[in-house]
């Protein structure tokens, strides 16, 4: 830990995986190195599982929570009780407000406060230890996620993407594009509202 960091005295750091359901002890979970960055800021009521890093000036806002082996790139933001899911890569300069879930991958300078997560597809399956882990979402760079809008599933979404708010999406969205409703996506050239006017779109 760096000795510029600032941390709250409630945040709870280094945190191992929880019991399995059912009591199990995850012995089977192999974490990274854990490391804070300099000019990090963690405020109360924050946990922050074992092997996270937190590069450079990263914020993490109050009664948020970050699972075991989760990367957060230098400068971004944890607002809004945002958790992130283990092994999740967040890039650099974003501002993460929603639901991250495991093993997604989040590109650099993105704004997501709507929720990643997995299809459920088989639901006999152990909450704690599946087989084969389901695929999880990865955000380009440049993107931004609204509020209440589902990411469901292995889904890709291209750099300089938008996903408006409330929207459900489980089909890939390209780059450039506007997803809104259940999975209508359309290019931002075709959008009639003034968010085709973003200047996002004009920077691929």
């Amino acid at each position: 830990m760096h000795d510029a960091a600032e941390i709250h005295p409630t945040a709870l750091l280094e945190q191992p995986y929880r019991r399995y359901q059912g009591g199990k002890e995850p012995f089977d979970i192999e974490y990274r190195l854990s490391s804070i960055g300099p000019r990090v800021s963690i405020g109360a009521g924050v946990v922050i599982g074992r092997g996270v890093s937190l590069g450079e000036g990263v914020v993490v806002d109050h009664q948020c929570i970050i699972e075991p082996n989760a990367s957060i790139g230098r400068r971004s933001l944890l607002i809004y009780r945002a958790i992130v899911g283990g092994d999740a890569l967040i890039g650099e300069d974003c501002v993460i407000g929603g639901f991250i879930a495991e093993r997604c991958v989040v590109g650099s300078r993105c704004r997501v406060f709507g929720q990643f997560i997995h299809r459920q597809a088989d639901t006999t399956q152990a909450w704690d230890e599946h087989e084969v882990p389901e695929p999880s979402a990865v955000l380009g760079d440049d993107t931004f996620v609204g509020f209440g809008a589902l990411v469901i599933g292995g889904v890709r979404i291209g750099p300089h993407a938008y996903v408006c708010a409330g929207a459900t999406v489980t089909k890939d969205v390209a780059s450039g594009y506007v997803a809104y409703g259940v999975n209508q996506i359309v290019p931002a050239s075709e959008w009639r509202g003034t968010l085709r006017t973003n200047p996002a779109f004009r920077e691929r």
